[in-house]
């Protein structure tokens, strides 16, 4: 691993300086160190934790001889960033969030006692991340925004720390993770800081698309009532701005459409995906269109089975990316496999070659096959009570087999 390869590089430079045969590592190598350990899964935390008191040990050392040398090796503002962004990295631990919270209070006792060091956007930024990313539902979400609103406090004194998009992104998109109990208060809080950033002027205004999307996907998420609604309001809000919804946007919407799985629902559903369509400044793929797919066949529609056909036709009449993929042919492929119409065999088999083709003939990679697909048509055929079942059995075996000899380790 890199991690360990820089682990190794690190030690030699110490080796060569307890040998007194070179000056130690500076902080760019630590701060170095300290980033593999963040794109690492290991627990490292006692490492980094180690670092940061070598780098200080070092630099008391080192500052008995050369002053300038110790401000080389001395902890900056990218080692504590650094820092907070591994304890950021760590999913679904608030003890994490809260260490990198710690650290980022240690930073600002710094700032105020060494010009030379500065907590920054950054800085506030990853801990919110870490509060984001801690599992701690509607707590974590609230410790992120109060982290904003000690940002907006201080914005005024100091020009380091200006909130960002980013910053009311990240904010916001925490309330995406809470409990179902709490996601009326998630909605309410995510919109209520969205109305705040509209009032406010931000260094990245052309980003605020980021935040608009948060919130949808908080809405989306939470299964409020008339979420779809809520929705477009903050499609019209947007428009409002000079700002155009985006693919996020548009499926965040479309997912709070059907959520509900009624009637009423499926038809928003199409008329959300119809105005995808027309939309000139965006272009509808497979995974849209799957959205919409999965909830008319798990709908208690009669006719549910003949919408998924019609969509899937759309599909590949509209072409590009908005093909069936490999989702879209498993869907229709098992709702087949569990209907009692009699065609259901030879329907299946048609998408199993339409798969085949797009992906063999026209190197349509999403539309890969994989064993479902396979076992769920071969396993229609064996039931079937056509003359032709075993035959067409027998060449679903031979391209199966074909899949795998040209590695397809999907098969």
């Amino acid at each position: 691993k890199i991690v360990h390869q820089v682990e190794s590089i690190l030690h030699r430079m110490e080796q060569r300086y307890f040998d007194h045969q070179d000056t130690p590592p500076d902080n760019i190598s630590y701060n170095c160190l300290i980033n593999a350990y963040s794109k690492s899964d290991e627990d490292s935390a006692d490492k980094v934790e180690a670092i940061l008191e070598k780098m200080n040990s070092f630099a008391h050392d080192t500052n008995v001889f050369s002053s300038e040398a110790a401000s080389r090796i001395s902890p900056d503002e990218t080692t504590y960033n650094s820092m907070m962004n591994y304890y950021a990295s760590r999913k679904n631990d608030h003890i994490s969030a809260q260490r990198a919270e710690d650290l980022l209070l240690q930073l600002s006792g710094l700032s105020q006692h060494n010009s030379g060091i500065q907590m920054d956007s950054t800085s506030f930024n990853i801990v919110l991340k870490a509060w984001s990313n801690s599992g701690g539902g509607i707590h974590g979400a609230k410790r992120a925004e109060e982290l904003l609103r000690m940002m907006l406090k201080l914005r005024k004194e100091h020009a380091n720390v200006q909130p960002t998009s980013l910053t009311f992104s990240t904010a916001i998109n925490a309330y995406s993770k809470v409990a179902p109990e709490d996601s009326a208060t998630a909605v309410r809080r995510a919109i209520e800081l969205l109305d705040e950033l509209e009032g406010l002027y931000i260094p990245d205004s052309e980003n605020i698309n980021t935040c608009y999307n948060a919130a949808a996907n908080v809405i989306a998420k939470s299964g409020v009532p008339n979420s779809s609604e809520l929705i477009l309001d903050l499609m019209n809000r947007m428009k409002n701005m000079d700002a155009v919804p985006n693919g996020m946007m548009y499926t965040s919407c479309l997912e709070a459409s059907v959520r509900s799985g009624d009637v009423d629902g499926i038809k928003r559903g199409k008329q959300m995906l119809e105005q995808m369509i027309d939309e000139p400044h965006f272009e509808p793929t497979s995974a849209n269109f799957n959205i919409l797919l999965n909830a008319i066949l798990k709908s208690k529609s009669d006719r549910k089975l003949e919408e998924a056909e019609e969509l899937v036709a759309q599909m590949q009449e509209i072409g590009g990316d908005a093909r069936p993929d490999s989702a879209s042919f498993n869907m229709i492929i098992s709702a087949l496999s569990r209907s009692n119409t009699p065609d259901a065999a030879e329907k299946a088999v048609d998408y199993m070659r339409s798969m085949l083709r797009l992906y063999k003939n026209d190197g349509y990679g999403k539309a890969k096959p994989d064993s479902f697909a396979f076992n769920c048509v071969i396993n229609m055929l064996a039931r079937s009570k056509h003359e032709w079942a075993y035959e067409v059995i027998q060449r679903t075996l031979s391209a199966m087999e074909a899949q795998e000899r040209h590695g397809n380790a999907s098969v």
